[in-house]
């Protein structure tokens, strides 16, 4: 069995997401406070390492978030990214939409 190399545990959630640059937009499937999968129609367009911004209305929040990510792996269904320079209000949507969601969907397991 694989080390789980995760800070923190993520929960399932289905979200819509922009990455700017890319044509079609993508969806979380699963997040924490550190970072997401996102599933897109074409994940080879992103390279392991690569810094993306993402944009998103999280549904605690008035206003779209704009999430600075590094892309850590590639996979047929998508990208897994590593949130980068997470700060202010960013910060804090991304932390109270994990806070409030964590108790009422599933913890992302394997």
């Amino acid at each position: 069995m694989a080390k789980e190399r995760r800070l923190t545990p993520r929960i399932d959630f289905h979200h819509e997401v922009m990455i700017r640059g890319s044509r079609a937009p993508g969806r979380i499937l699963n997040f924490s406070t550190n970072g997401a999968f996102i599933q897109t129609e074409n994940p080879r367009q992103f390279k392991q390492g690569k810094e993306i911004d993402m944009v998103t209305t999280l549904p605690l929040e008035r206003k779209a978030v704009s999430i600075r990510a590094r892309v850590v792996r590639v996979e047929k269904k998508g990208i897994a990214v590593e949130f980068v320079d997470l700060f202010g209000r960013e910060a804090a949507a991304v932390d109270s939409t994990f806070e409030v969601f964590k108790a009422t969907v599933p913890l992302y397991r394997t």
